[in-house]
């Protein structure tokens, strides 16, 4: 017998089957494919591999205009991407795209008319959000041609160039301001923002970490979690907490001394699984850097994002002479060039502290 809801047998021979509908024949009848395998686990992602398979292949046929090809795109991707890359990629594709080119048959589409749509919008967009569209659309035309559904031997896309922001970093004395206001006023909402400013977490990796990921016994964070926005099926966005940002964000980082007492402190007041909640759900990120902003204005400190706060920290380990290496495992990034490219360089301060080294070694 089948397994209840799924259309999987064992076989005389000890093999597992299962069985999906790959068409319908002219009566409308179904016509069925199968897969094997010598355990159950095994024939279960087999069958579902199979299934999206033969589902991508079905809708390959329709695939006639840009608009078929953006969608096809997207559901092909679907598998690789975390929920809310593949969110972000379709809210680009129908709020911008779609609407200018999704109509325009395969058959005409090209460079030109692509380039044409971006330099349209880089004159009221920023560079990153339009070379974000213009990698989707030429990625997509690419998938077009390996699967056969366009001619377009000759491909040319412009990405416009990424540029280079300048980091927003809390000054010394913004920080000693910032850090004495947050020792006079501890609460829930202060300790997450002493947080990142002594371990460099990210605004959602706060949100998320919990209590349990504390070690105070070998005084170390691990961060396992983050808060990611995702689109409910009726298209509502909504904060859930979700697995690390990547691979790289898994991470433990030392807690520093100054950090250690008030976390110690409101551990013991706490009544919430979460770091920086007064109940037993996390904080969303809007609520949180609503919060953070005012903090920001009773300390009397200039208003800047969230973000700024992890520059901060990890500008003061550069400056204070953390090897790379070490900051840029903290930090939670791919590998040390995003660090060396981020912030070694990004204060002048620390660009007099390396030319004074040059003058003490020739005098």
């Amino acid at each position: 017998m089948p397994r209840h809801g799924e259309n999987i047998f064992k076989r005389k021979d000890g093999r597992w089957e299962g069985r999906y509908i790959s068409s319908y024949n002219e009566n409308g009848k179904a016509i069925y494919k199968s897969v094997y395998s010598k355990t159950y686990s095994d024939i279960r992602r087999k069958l579902e591999v199979a299934k999206n398979n033969n589902s991508i292949l079905q809708k390959s046929n329709m695939v006639n205009t840009f608009g078929d090809l953006l969608y096809y795109w997207l559901e092909f991707n679907s598998p690789k991407n975390k929920q809310t890359t593949q969110d972000k990629y379709e809210f680009l594709i129908e709020k911008h795209i779609a609407p200018a080119l999704g109509m325009v048959k395969l058959s005409k589409i090209s460079s030109a008319m692509i380039n044409k749509f971006i330099d349209s919008k880089i004159k009221s967009l920023s560079n990153s959000y339009v070379r974000t569209m213009a990698i989707i659309m030429k990625s997509a035309l690419e998938l077009g041609i390996k699967e056969r559904f366009i001619f377009m031997p000759n491909l040319d896309v412009h990405l416009p160039k990424q540029t280079k922001q300048e980091l927003q970093v809390l000054s010394n004395t913004e920080q000693n301001l910032l850090e004495q206001y947050i020792l006079n006023n501890l609460d829930f909402t202060t300790l997450g923002i002493y947080i990142s400013l002594y371990a460099g977490l990210r605004i959602g990796e706060v949100c998320a970490l919990r209590w349990s990921d504390i070690d105070f016994e070998n005084r170390v964070i691990k961060v396992r979690s983050t808060v990611i926005r995702v689109k409910s099926a009726n298209g509502k966005s909504y904060d859930e907490i979700g697995p690390a940002k990547t691979d790289a964000s898994i991470r433990d980082i030392p807690i520093y001394n100054k950090l250690f007492i008030p976390l110690l402190k409101m551990k013991k007041t706490s009544n919430s699984p979460f770091v920086i909640s007064e109940k037993m759900g996390f904080v969303n990120k809007r609520t949180y850097e609503y919060r953070y902003h005012k903090v920001l204005k009773n300390a009397g400190v200039r208003d800047i994002n969230y973000h700024a706060i992890r520059h901060s920290f990890a500008t003061r380990c550069v400056e204070c002479g953390v090897d790379i290496k070490s900051l840029s495992e903290f930090m939670g990034h791919s590998n040390v060039s995003v660090t060396l490219n981020t912030y070694v360089h990004s204060s002048i301060e620390l660009k007099k502290m390396q030319i004074e080294k040059l003058n003490n070694l020739i005098a």
